[in-house]
C-alpha cells in the first residue's frame, strides 16, 4: 500500500499530510479529519521484509494494545479517538498535540534547568502510573514524544510502543535496540516488558534534558560505560544524579520497580500544585484537590480517569483550595420580601391619592366629620308659635325712622317639653339651631318660622299700650294690595 501526502483514507474521512516518524514496523502520519476539519495523528502497522515476523500475530497484538490504551484517560497522555483497517493494515487515530517536543527544545536552547526538568518528568511519571495500573507498558518514552503546548508549562506524553520484542526474531530485536538510546535492554529480549522498563526510559529522558546529550544505548553498555551526568553538568545535585543512575540500571531486578519507587529518590522540594490539561493544549485553573502529601505517586489509590498532571511555577505555588460546599440560596426570600414591600407602598400611595380631598387625607388627620344633622334623631319636640307679620310702616315725614319696637310681651312662649324620641321633623316645623365650633349649647331661642301664605290666620285684636308721647300721624296706603291684611296703626315705644 503506497501512502503519500494527500492520500485519502476511509473514503475521504482522513487525509494524510506528512510523515512524523517511522520505525521498522510502524509509520506515524499527521492527517486531518475532513468532516470536522480537525488535525489528528494516524499510526500504521506495516510489514517489513527485513524483519521476518508473523505479521498476523503482530497485527493482533497491535489491535489489542490500541483497545487497552484507549481506556487510559489522563490529561498528560494523548487521547485515542478511533481505529480502523484499510488495505489489510491496522490504523489508530490519536489527538494531534500541537507544540514543541522537549527534544527540539533542548537542541535549540540547551539543557533545561534542574527544577524545570524534574517538573516535566513528574508530569510524565503521573501518566505512566495510570498506564501501569491498567497492566500496560508504554515502551516508547523519549524526549521526542514529550510535547509542550504553546505558551504552556506542562508536557503531554504521546504515542506508545507498537509491538513487543517477544514476537520479533533475536537479530531484529538487536537492531532495534541499538537505534533507541532510551529503551531498556529487556525491551528487546524475549522477556515481557514491565513497569521498570518505562522507569529506565524516563530516567534516560531526564539524563538528556539535564545534560543535552542522549545516553548510550542499553545494548552497548556492557562495552562502554555510561558517562555520569555531573561530568557533563557539574552544577547538578548529587541526589538527582544518583536517581538517574539508579533508574538507568541495566539490571531490571535491581532497578526501582515502579514510578513511585523511583520518584522517592528525587528531591521533594519540587513538589508542585496540580493542573489539568485540555485536549487543545490550554491549562485550566488549578485543581481543587490540592497537592499530594509527598513526592511519591500512590499508584494503587488514584482513580484512572482523574489523575492530575503536575505543572506550575516553582517560585509561586498555588495553595490548595478546599472543595466548595453549595450554600442554599436566599434569593427567593429576598425577592418575596421586596415584592411585598413594593405592593404595600403602592397600596398606601393609592389610598392616599384617592382620598386626598376627603377625610383622612393626611396620616395625622384628627378631624371628626359627622353626617348632616337632619339624619340624626331630634331630642326635643317642635315649638309652634302663632304670630302675625307686622304691618308695613311708612317712613316719617321728617325723614327719620321710627324707633324700634320693644319686644312684645303679650306673646306667650311655651316652655320646652321633656325630650322624647320622635321621627325626624320636616323643614316646615323647625330649623335646627346652629352649632358653635367650640360649644354645643344653644345661645338663643329658636327662630319663629314665618306663616305660610297658603293658610293665613286672622290676626287677633291686640291691646294698645298707653302712649306717653304724641304719636305721629300714620300714612295709610290708599290702595292696599288685594287679599293682604289691613295695616295697623303705627305704635311707638316710650322713649327710654
Amino acid at each position: 500500500m503506497n501512502l503519500t501526502a494527500g492520500s485519502p483514507l476511509q473514503g475521504g474521512k482522513y487525509l494524510l499530510e506528512r510523515v512524523l516518524s517511522h520505525t521498522g514496523l510502524t509509520v506515524t502520519f499527521k492527517a486531518s479529519q475532513t468532516h470536522l476539519n480537525k488535525a489528528v495523528v494516524l499510526k500504521m502497522l506495516r510489514p517489513n521484509p527485513q524483519i521476518p515476523a508473523d505479521f498476523a500475530l503482530l497485527k493482533q497484538q497491535f489491535v489489542e494494545d490500541v483497545r487497552q490504551f484507549a481506556r487510559c484517560q489522563h490529561p498528560g497522555f494523548v487521547h485515542i479517538l478511533d481505529m480502523f483497517e484499510e488495505g489489510g493494515l491496522p490504523f489508530v487515530v490519536m489527538d494531534f498535540v500541537a507544540g514543541q517536543s522537549l527534544a527540539d527544545r533542548v537542541q535549540a536552547k540547551g539543557p533545561l534547568p534542574e527544577a524545570k526538568a524534574l517538573r516535566y518528568i513528574r508530569q510524565v511519571g503521573s501518566a505512566l502510573g495510570l498506564i501501569h495500573r491498567h497492566g500496560l507498558v508504554h515502551r516508547n518514552v523519549k524526549p521526542k514524544n514529550l510535547i509542550r503546548p504553546p505558551g504552556a508549562d506542562f508536557v503531554v506524553l504521546v504515542d506508545f510502543g507498537g509491538v513487543t520484542s517477544s514476537l520479533l526474531p533475536g537479530a531484529s530485536a538487536n537492531v532495534l535496540s541499538t537505534s533507541n538510546p532510551y529503551g531498556a535492554i529487556e525491551q528487546y529480549q524475549s522477556a515481557e516488558p514491565q513497569a521498570a522498563t518505562d522507569v529506565y526510559a524516563l530516567a534516560a529522558s531526564l539524563y538528556f534534558l539535564l545534560t543535552g546529550q542522549p545516553p548510550i544505548a542499553a545494548s552497548q553498555r556492557h562495552e562502554t560505560s555510561l558517562v555520569s551526568p555531573r561530568q557533563l553538568q557539574p552544577q547538578l545535585s548529587a541526589m538527582v544524579e544518583a536517581a538517574i543512575l539508579s533508574g538507568m540500571d541495566p539490571n531490571s531486578q535491581t532497578r526501582p520497580p515502579t514510578i513511585a519507587a523511583w520518584f522517592s529518590l528525587l528531591p521533594h522540594s519540587t513538589e508542585l500544585p496540580l493542573i489539568q490539561v485540555h485536549q487543545n493544549g490550554s491549562a485550566p485553573p488549578p485543581s481543587a484537590k490540592g497537592n499530594p502529601p509527598s513526592a511519591k505517586v500512590n499508584e494503587a489509590s488514584a482513580a484512572p480517569a482523574t489523575v492530575p498532571v503536575i505543572a506550575a511555577s516553582p517560585s509561586k505555588p498555588t495553595p490548595p483550595k478546599p472543595p466548595s460546599i453549595a450554600q442554599p440560596s436566599n434569593q427567593p426570600l429576598i425577592l418575596a420580601s421586596a415584592l411585598a414591600l413594593v405592593m404595600g407602598v403602592g397600596a398606601g400611595l393609592a389610598l392616599r391619592v384617592s382620598g386626598a380631598t376627603g377625610p383622612g387625607s393626611s396620616i395625622f388627620h384628627t378631624e371628626q366629620v359627622f353626617p348632616p344633622v337632619k339624619d340624626f334623631p331630634v331630642s326635643a319636640e317642635s315649638i309652634t308659635v302663632p304670630v302675625t307679620s307686622p304691618p308695613p310702616t311708612a317712613a316719617p315725614v321728617g325723614g327719620e325712622l321710627p324707633p324700634p319696637l320693644s319686644p312684645r310681651s303679650d306673646v306667650p312662649i311655651r316652655a320646652p317639653i321633656a325630650p322624647k324620641p320622635k321621627p325626624s321633623p320636616t323643614p316646615e316645623e323647625i330649623t335646627p339651631p346652629a352649632l358653635d365650633s367650640d360649644s354645643t349649647s344653644v345661645e338663643e331661642a329658636p327662630a319663629v318660622p314665618e306663616p305660610q301664605p297658603a293658610a293665613p290666620r286672622p290676626a287677633a285684636p291686640q291691646p294698645v299700650a298707653p302712649a306717653t308721647e304724641p304719636v305721629a300721624p300714620a300714612q295709610v296706603n290708599p290702595d292696599p294690595p288685594l287679599g293682604s291684611a289691613q295695616p295697623e296703626e303705627t305704635r311707638s315705644s316710650p322713649a327710654p
